[in-house]
């Protein structure tokens, strides 16, 4: 299967990706994750931070001898950083509408 996303539609798509592990696995005990699905994210960010150009724009000019300084580790985190600080406000609405079904369900009770 091919799936062809357009280049503006990829941010959607990564924090999709995200998100769903989020969901799935942020509040697994350590070992008991989904371990397909947060492989799935790595794989794709790892991708995402391979396919980053070798070169970075310092003082608004490319130098293109200059490859970045930083390691692919580093990379990695600062694009889950990023994609983190874009999807918090998502996350956080999706928190608290459980949260409510929750209670709400507990009061039922009472």
């Amino acid at each position: 299967m091919k799936i062809q996303i357009k280049q503006e539609n990829y941010k959607q798509l990564v924090q999709c990706i995200y998100l769903g592990n989020l969901v799935i696995n942020e509040f697994r005990k350590v070992g008991e994750e989904k371990k397909e699905y947060a492989d799935f994210l790595e794989d794709v960010l790892l991708q995402i931070v391979k396919s980053m150009p070798k070169t970075e724009l310092k003082f608004g000019y490319e130098y293109k001898a200059i490859p970045y300084e930083k390691t692919q580790d580093n990379l990695f985190s600062d694009l889950c950083d990023r994609i983190e600080d874009s999807i918090k406000e998502y996350y956080q609405e999706y928190r608290n509408a459980v949260f409510d079904e929750v209670l709400a369900e507990k009061l039922k009770l009472y």
